[in-house]
């Protein structure tokens, strides 16, 4: 008798053990979902009447340092090519602003690019991996 209790009782203390694990991990899953910009890696927009420099080759993806150029405007259909220079692959979200519908690239892999054209307006756009920020203005 003594026996089925030890055994139940590790039973018990291996499933409550296995149930902590198992939320832990779903709370992990859903955070890196979202992105979260920490405060170095913030990104300022400034106000709408600030200029945003012309966009003249490709925008490149550095992992937590964000992109380069961090902010820049195309004509609309204009092609902009996002090039990975991180070390791990990525997916890039975008957002065009005033909407809450959201566009996710390919996987880009490091080394490699995906080339995309936008139409008139203003886009937010990060990296699913990262969570740093960018801004395209297409006029």
């Amino acid at each position: 008798m003594m026996k089925k209790y030890i055994l139940l009782m590790v039973l018990l203390a291996i499933l409550f053990v296995v149930g902590c694990t198992q939320v832990q991990v779903a709370e992990e899953a859903v955070v890196a979902e979202e992105p979260a910009v920490e405060e170095n890696n913030e990104v300022s927009w400034g106000s709408d009447e600030e200029e945003v420099a012309t966009l003249s080759g490709d925008v490149e993806i550095l992992d937590k340092a964000g992109f380069s150029p961090a902010e820049a405007s195309v004509r609309a259909g204009s092609e902009v090519v996002f090039v990975n220079k991180a070390d791990r692959s990525t997916v890039l979200t975008f957002q065009k602003d005033g909407t809450q519908m959201f566009t996710n690239s390919d996987l880009v892999k490091p080394g490699e690019g995906v080339s995309l054209t936008f139409e008139e307006g203003t886009y937010t756009y990060w990296t699913t991996g990262y969570g740093v920020k960018g801004k395209l203005v297409v006029e």
